[in-house]
């Protein structure tokens, strides 16, 4: 038995010299906030996850750094305009300040201590949304899949308030519970298609208990939403108003688009007569 235990030992301790473990104290390393990849990443895409490695990589003591747009498009192997709305998108959460200089206004590039990067909240994700031309729905989604991953976050804020005094405001990462009267709402100043979705969601007093049952709709619409775009809320809501009175079968928004273009007087009037 000895003999075997002895005999084991060894081959684990071959098996530990096989690799080195990674030391932090090189020079050669840099440091990514946790933070960032545990909420910020699902936020703002992968394309500004690479940028920002890149920029944390050149970042002196000072986290001031000034790689090129050529140089990062190197690195990463990622076009030019992916890098620009990357920058754009982290300048949005003050994960980094851009500062221009000198004539030739070059970049420069720092990196803005954690404490003071926006708080994920639906007010910030909003405006996010507008500024950058995201989908609003498509990220309040991600906000309520967040919420397994804020206890880190949340432990945070409440140090950093509690070092400088203050209170923590309800907007840090507040997740609201499914609510489809208020997401009806939101879609209505969305874009076109989800407006039309909306419209007929609310014409046939669809409810959704949860936010499973209301993606999973969701993603039905979109297609033969979409195919309804040139069309007024007045036309949409005529022809869903005559379907609603002459259909005994159930209709969708597919059926929709197969009568918008008819003449609906003439085919009532042709199915009185049939009657």
């Amino acid at each position: 038995m000895l003999v075997a235990f002895f005999s084991w030992v060894n081959m684990t301790k071959q098996q530990e010299k096989k690799f080195d473990v990674r030391d932090l104290r090189k020079k050669d390393k840099f440091v990514v906030d946790d933070q960032f990849l545990n909420g910020y990443a699902k936020f703002v895409g992968i394309y500004a996850v690479g940028v920002y490695s890149s920029l944390c990589r050149h970042a002196n003591k000072k986290q001031k750094c000034w790689p090129s747009i050529e140089k990062i498009k190197q690195e990463l192997d990622i076009g030019r305009n992916s890098i620009i709305q990357a920058i754009k998108r982290l300048s949005f959460w003050n994960i980094i300040k851009k500062i221009r200089v000198g004539k030739k206004l070059t970049n420069r590039y720092y990196l803005v201590d954690k404490s003071e990067w926006k708080s994920i909240s639906e007010v910030c994700l909003r405006e996010y949304s507008e500024v950058c031309e995201i989908n609003f729905l498509s990220l309040r989604d991600k906000l309520h899949g967040f919420a397994t991953q804020t206890s880190i976050v949340r432990k945070h804020n409440s140090k950093e308030t509690q070092k400088k005094g203050g209170k923590l405001s309800k907007d840090n990462l507040e997740i609201d519970k499914f609510s489809f009267n208020k997401i009806l709402k939101e879609m209505e100043k969305d874009k076109r298609h989800i407006q039309i979705i909306a419209l007929y969601w609310k014409f046939k007093h669809y409810r959704f208990d949860n936010r499973e049952q209301y993606q999973s709709a969701l993603r039905r619409e979109l297609r033969p939403a979409r195919d309804l775009i040139g069309y007024s809320d007045d036309r949409i809501k005529q022809v869903m108003r005559y379907l609603d009175k002459n259909l005994d079968v159930k209709w969708t928004i597919e059926t929709i688009n197969k009568f918008i273009n008819e003449d609906l007087e003439e085919l009532e009037t042709k199915q009185k007569y049939k009657n």
